[in-house]
């Protein structure tokens, strides 16, 4: 695929003006992409795939394939079956085995067929051996096991108009509790990056996982009953944590309920609403007091705390 400056159906063209000819195609293949979104992704994707030329493979660098869903109802060939799946997995099987330079993969696949692709890409064992970081959308959690020197991990969060998204919508996830498990088998894991909203059962599960965490991303607030307090306890609990991050003050339950739209500091008196917000959050000194010692301490909307 081909990573460049304006972009067209599924590919982003590069612009090589100024580079020797015999390093072109070089810096063409760099970065392998299949991004689509609508009602027909899969036929768009293979049918850009047939231009791969696998004399590239090896000079790979990132592998981002995302293939979702429009609203429309699914069409009849994205239904049962996916055509020419094992092209696609043999495609990447390809890359896993000439390319070097291969560092990041970003699978987000539509939740209800990423199991398809699971199977595909198991019939040719797959193993990025190269892959330092990892982006997971809901469900595609089986990339993981392919790409065991992974340090940093991200999961996406669950797209809100799926069906799944409806049965499960703010509260935890099956997916975020299968990506935990298994950040479990990462041993050179030192990042991990969770979207989702997190309860007293899903820090357990952390803390069962990925005890020797270093950095640690929580996005999404906290859930139901389970308060501020409760979270500070179990995060005191990662003793080798050294860099935090957590969701604004008004998903935390500690009484800092800052308008949930932008708009209100857009309207009139937007800025003065706003200044109001910090200054509360100033004077109160609001912070994260853990017997753990925190390099780096960071909540959204305010920046670093220490």
């Amino acid at each position: 695929m081909i990573e460049l400056t304006r972009v067209t159906t599924g590919f982003v063209i590069l612009d090589l003006q100024g580079i020797p000819n015999p390093l072109r195609a070089i810096y063409t293949f760099c970065k392998f992409r299949l991004i689509y979104h609508g009602n027909n992704p899969w036929y768009l994707a293979m049918e850009k795939l047939k231009t791969w030329n696998p004399q590239y493979s090896s000079f790979v660098r990132e592998v981002k394939i995302h293939l979702v869903l429009g609203y429309k109802e699914d069409p009849h060939f994205f239904i049962e079956d996916l055509p020419d799946q094992l092209q696609l997995a043999s495609t990447l099987q390809k890359i896993s085995q000439t390319s070097f330079y291969l560092k990041k993969i970003s699978l987000v696949i539509e939740e209800e067929r990423a199991h398809l692709f699971q199977e595909s890409f198991s019939k040719f064992h797959l193993v990025f051996l190269a892959v330092k970081n990892v982006i997971v959308g809901p469900y595609n959690n089986y990339i993981v096991a392919y790409c065991p020197n992974t340090e940093n991990l991200a999961g996406q969060e669950i797209r809100i108009h799926s069906r799944k998204a409806r049965m499960m919508y703010r509260t935890p996830n099956e997916h975020t509790y299968r990506l935990i498990h298994q950040a479990c088998s990462l041993k050179n894991l030192k990042c991990f990056v969770l979207r989702d909203r997190y309860t007293a059962k899903l820090m357990e599960d952390l803390h069962k996982s990925i005890p020797h965490i270093h950095t640690l991303i929580l996005e999404f607030g906290l859930h139901g009953a389970f308060s501020f307090q409760d979270f500070v306890s179990n995060i005191s609990r990662f003793h080798h944590l050294k860099v935090l991050g957590l969701a604004g003050p008004s998903q935390l339950h500690v009484g800092f309920n800052l308008p949930h739209c932008g708009n209100a500091y857009f309207g009139p008196r937007g800025l003065e609403s706003k200044l109001k917000v910090y200054a509360k959050i100033d004077n109160e000194n609001f912070g994260l007091h853990t017997p753990i010692n925190l390099q780096e301490h960071w909540i959204y909307e305010l920046g670093k705390l220490r």
